[in-house]
């Protein structure tokens, strides 16, 4: 599966956003023979995100500058790209909510016996766990390579404090 996430780095320009986004990603993700990420594989520039109907099929596959968002340039793109991933998130966090709710998960956690039960259900709560641990997985919407954090409170009391001259988003199309 493929998700679409914004990525905030530092840099200078757009070219060494990308580059930045690359080696952050790369060294996150660990090796062929031990993934430590929930990725296996990315597309820096917003990969499938990122094509037209007139596209050929390998274009999805480049690295590209275009949808990368430059906080110098256009700060209230910026911010509202950032509140953008935050509302998703919400979203997302209320259905998960729902689904818990509606299957009484929390009753089977006062049966385990020890073993393994591999009920879907928990599915749902173990993604709210991770929206409130601040774990980065494939539902995030945002990652902070700045802070090194999915809290976005951390990226925008910077740029509250007219800090963030360097600070890109960069789209990165995520393969899970």
């Amino acid at each position: 599966m493929h998700t679409l996430h914004w990525i905030a780095v530092e840099a200078n320009d757009k070219d060494e956003a990308t580059t930045n986004a690359t080696s952050l990603l790369e060294a996150q993700m660990g090796n062929e023979d031990n993934y430590t990420s929930w990725y296996d594989w990315f597309i820096v520039g917003g990969g499938r995100w990122n094509t037209t109907e007139d596209d050929g099929i390998m274009e999805g596959y480049k690295t590209k500058t275009n949808m990368i968002i430059s906080y110098k340039e256009d700060p209230n793109a910026f911010r509202a790209k950032i509140d953008d991933c935050i509302q998703q998130r919400m979203v997302d966090y209320k259905q998960y909510l729902a689904e818990v709710k509606e299957s009484n998960i929390i009753h089977k956690l006062d049966n385990y016996g020890g073993a393994m039960s591999y009920d879907y259900h928990f599915y749902a709560l173990n993604a709210l766990l991770r929206f409130q641990m601040g774990s980065w997985s494939h539902d995030s919407w945002f990652y902070d390579f700045i802070t090194d954090s999915t809290n976005a409170t951390h990226i925008l009391s910077k740029l509250d404090n007219n800090e963030g001259e360097n600070f890109y988003l960069v789209p990165i199309d995520f393969h899970f």
